[in-house]
């Protein structure tokens, strides 16, 4: 499991609640408001408070193996079910970017503040909501596939498995 502690990442043996690493490389005089996988459970990415970047760390050493620049602090975030991108927002800004380099590939601006950012199990979709709507975008390209319009505020969204 892992868990965000003010400023730190502590991953623990979900099991047993054996402490496995706690990851502060980086993360400085700042919370940690969001944190995610890789799917290959090799690196944690972490949206961090006041602006200062989004981390992404090596699990096994602890130490950062790439800072996304530009893109704010990330919460929600989420990592694509295929390693190749990672999704998160900055306010009413979904972003994603390339996991390996953290180049910004998408930029989309939502009404209101992003809630919660999901991949489909294939990782072809991301979808966003917030406010009163949710996005649906096909990765290639990231055109808007579908937007859906609700009567109040979406805040989880989530693809069934099949």
């Amino acid at each position: 499991t892992c868990t965000c502690v003010c400023a730190q990442v502590v991953i623990r043996d979900a099991a047993g609640g054996e402490l496995v690493r706690e990851i502060e490389d980086g993360i400085d005089n700042m919370y940690v408001v969001a944190i995610a996988w890789s799917p290959d459970c090799r690196f944690t990415v972490s949206g961090l408070t006041g602006g200062k970047g989004v981390m992404i760390h090596e699990v096994k050493s602890g130490g950062r193996a790439l800072t996304l620049k530009g893109c704010g602090n990330f919460s929600p975030v989420a990592w694509s079910p295929d390693g190749r991108f990672i999704a998160g927002a900055n306010g009413a800004t979904l972003m994603v970017c390339e996991a390996a380099s953290g180049e910004v590939v998408l930029k989309a601006v939502h009404d209101g503040d992003v809630a919660a950012i999901a991949w489909s199990r294939d990782g072809s979709q991301v979808a966003s909501c917030g406010s009163n709507e949710v996005f649906m975008r096909e990765v290639a390209g990231f055109g808007v596939m579908r937007e859906l319009q609700h009567d109040g505020p979406v805040d989880e969204i989530a693809w069934s498995p099949d």
